[in-house]
């Protein structure tokens, strides 16, 4: 009807302008949503650049991966809200006072953190896609190879965590869209039976 009105008043020149209008309104999206991946990228590259840089003053500021690792111990536990027995493991593992005491009195060996990161790993391969894989197991070969070989850890961590926390939130985002599948509620239905 619009497009009827249009014509009736423009004639054909109105609907080519229309039309016209329409893809630009369309490129404007376009380069609207390329700009603010843009701005995301920029601003998340800011935040690693700046880890980096508070663990390479001296002394390092390692109040940050305290409060990184306080971040990844709830992004894990929240990938299931309902398994307490896995909240506690993560808990225990990842104590952040205790690791917090251990980095302000310099009592973290390579050792520890080598365990540490198998132990986060660990839990990222069972939250995972089976589809990611493959990717992480690239991935976790060349973060142990760094850490072996005696990375830096304003190097290391920055690169770590950053790997971590992109495919936390990947396995996450897996998992809402898995919830918004009809699948899921049978799938929760015959759980909630006990079938």
């Amino acid at each position: 009807k619009l497009i009827a009105k249009i014509r009736k008043l423009g004639g054909d020149e109105g609907v080519q302008y229309l039309e016209s209008m329409k893809k630009k309104i369309e490129q404007y999206k376009e380069q609207a949503k390329d700009m603010y991946k843009n701005i995301g990228e920029i601003v998340h590259n800011a935040f690693w650049d700046n880890i980096h840089a508070e663990l390479s003053k001296e002394p390092p500021n390692l109040g940050v991966i305290t409060s990184l690792l306080k971040d990844m111990r709830n992004m894990f536990c929240a990938c299931v809200p309902n398994r307490p027995s896995i909240h506690q493991d993560i808990h225990t593992h990842m104590d952040i006072k205790f690791i917090d005491d251990m980095l302000k009195h310099n009592a973290v060996d390579d050792r520890y953190i080598y365990n540490m990161v198998l132990f986060i790993i660990d839990y990222l391969e069972q939250f995972q896609a089976r589809t990611q894989d493959e990717d992480t197991k690239k991935w976790k070969k060349g973060i142990l190879d760094e850490l072996n070989k005696g990375a830096m850890y304003k190097d290391f961590f920055p690169r770590f965590f950053r790997g971590v926390f992109e495919r936390l939130e990947k396995t996450m985002k897996d998992m809402e869209d898995f919830k918004s599948l009809p699948i899921y509620e049978t799938f929760k239905d015959k759980k909630n039976n006990g079938d």
